[in-house]
C-alpha cells in the first residue's frame, strides 16, 4: 500500500541510478562502497560517490515535491495505517537490507517529518523481493504493560480451570487441585502456585467454590 503511493512519481536526481562513466569517475569509500555493493542504499549511501539527498526548504512544498518526494506525514494521511505501524512499515523498506525508498534525513529510525522517494538505484537478481520486517523493541513501559497483559490473561484460564475441575469432581484436596490445574495447562505455560492460591481465594470470595467443613484442605463446588 506504501509503495503504490509512489506508482508514477518521478525519482529524484539524489536517488537515480548513476550513468556508467560517473559511477566509474567516482567510487564509493569507507561504508558508503559497502552500501553500494549491496545495491540497496541508493541515496543513503555514505562516501565521495554520493549524491546525498538534499534537504533544502525549496524542494519541498506542504510535506511532498514534485521531484517525487512524499513526506512522512503525507502518507500517513494518505494510508490511515497507525503511526506505529507505519513506522515498522517504512523502517523495513527504507532502513532495511531491501532498501526500495531512500529516507531523508538518513537514520536507521523513522521519525514525523522525514521524507521518502523511490530509490532508482536499487537492483535485486531475484524476481521477487522479499522485505524482511524490522522488529522494534519494545520500551520498558511496553514490556511492563505486554507482562501485565500476559498475567492478566493467564489468571482468567487459571479461573476457568479451577471452575471446570470442581465442576466434575464436586470436591478436591488442594494438593490434587495444583496438580491437575498444573496438567492441564501445562502445554500453554506452567502456573506458579502462588497465582493458583490467589485465584482459588479469589473464587471463593467470588462464592464460586467454597472450603469443606469437614476439612479445610479441601473444595467444594458451588452450584
Amino acid at each position: 500500500v506504501v509503495l503504490l503511493l509512489f506508482n508514477g512519481l518521478p525519482v529524484p536526481a539524489a536517488a537515480a541510478p548513476r550513468a556508467k562513466s560517473a559511477a566509474l569517475a567516482a567510487t564509493p569509500t569507507g561504508e558508503g562502497a559497502a552500501d553500494a555493493a549491496e545495491g540497496g542504499d541508493g541515496g543513503c549511501a555514505k562516501g565521495k560517490a554520493s549524491a546525498g539527498v538534499e534537504s533544502n526548504g525549496g524542494d519541498v512544498a506542504g510535506g511532498d515535491d514534485a521531484r517525487g518526494w512524499l513526506s512522512y506525514e503525507a502518507i500517513l494521511e494518505a494510508t490511515q495505517i497507525p503511526d506505529v505501524e507505519l513506522m515498522r512499515c517504512l523502517q523495513s523498506i527504507a532502513c532495511g537490507k531491501a532498501r526500495v525508498l531512500v529516507k531523508d534525513p538518513k537514520s536507521r529510525d523513522v521519525r514525523a517529518g522525514d521524507r521518502f522517494c523511490l530509490n532508482g538505484r536499487f537492483s535485486s537478481k531475484s524476481v521477487k523481493v522479499k522485505i524482511p520486517t524490522i522488529v522494534q523493541r519494545e520500551s520498558e513501559g511496553e514490556r511492563v504493560k505486554t507482562r501485565a497483559k500476559v498475567d492478566e490473561d493467564r489468571k482468567h484460564l487459571i479461573d476457568a480451570c479451577i471452575v471446570r475441575i470442581l465442576k466434575a469432581r464436586r470436591t478436591i484436596a488442594h494438593n490434587n487441585l495444583v496438580v491437575e490445574i498444573s496438567k492441564q495447562l501445562g502445554a500453554r505455560f506452567t502456573p506458579e502456585p502462588l497465582v493458583i492460591k490467589r485465584c482459588i481465594e479469589s473464587l471463593i470470595d467470588r462464592e464460586y467454590l467454597r472450603r469443606a467443613e469437614s476439612n479445610m484442605t479441601h473444595y467444594e463446588y458451588v452450584a
